[in-house]
């Protein structure tokens, strides 16, 4: 039912069908909202949350190229899984370009990947402070960590994507942030990693 009262408003003037016209809900009276006047713009997390599907969809075990990443891109599209145009050509170069990289190397020549890992872990309280308190509580966290290795010499790998940018700064500048950024989420996910497959976790 419409809100402004001015639709509630009828007068007879001696007519019964007059009457009934002024009960009628006059949708083209009202201004199309904004979702259907435009198409709001992609924020950081949709756009990283998109890079990370693609991330996660990737058949690692053909050759990934440019063609390979926008075939996966379109298919994902066509699902509606994500929104057109939302990850672009210099997107999919990137991460073409992160399999070049020691890590995406990794990821290729592994002898397992396990992606999208859902995990509950009791963190206790002193370990996630790193306050010397007197206390042997703890905290349950829940958390999907994007995915481990194990490479050709049994090591563990654990890694989480990013797409966070740091303007202005040199890529080993970049780098530094964001290890600093993400030092207790990776630090957490270490410890439930290590704790589930009873082994240290060697890389991340």
């Amino acid at each position: 039912e419409p809100e402004d009262e001015r639709f509630l408003q009828w007068k007879y003037g001696g007519n019964r069908e007059q009457a009934v016209f002024g009960l009628r809900y006059q949708v083209d009276q009202f201004p199309e909202p904004d979702f259907l006047e435009k198409v709001s713009q992609p924020t950081a997390a949709e756009h990283g949350t998109a890079i990370h599907l693609v991330m996660q969809s990737l058949d690692l075990k053909a050759a990934i190229d440019l063609n390979a990443v926008q075939a996966v891109v379109k298919s994902l599209e066509g699902d509606q899984l994500i929104r057109p145009q939302l990850v672009r050509t210099e997107d999919c170069q990137k991460v073409v370009d992160f399999f070049t990289t020691r890590m995406g190397q990794k990821l290729l020549q592994a002898k397992q990947v396990y992606r999208e890992r859902a995990f509950s872990y009791q963190v206790p309280y002193q370990m996630l402070t790193g306050r010397q308190e007197d206390t042997r509580d703890k905290i349950l966290i829940h958390g999907i960590v994007d995915g481990f290795l194990i490479d050709r010499e049994d090591k563990i790998w654990l890694f989480d994507y990013k797409t966070d940018h740091v303007s202005r700064l040199s890529k080993e500048a970049q780098g530094k942030v964001l290890r600093q950024r993400y030092e207790v989420q990776m630090r957490i996910y270490e410890w439930a990693l290590s704790a589930i497959l009873e082994k240290p976790v060697d890389h991340k």
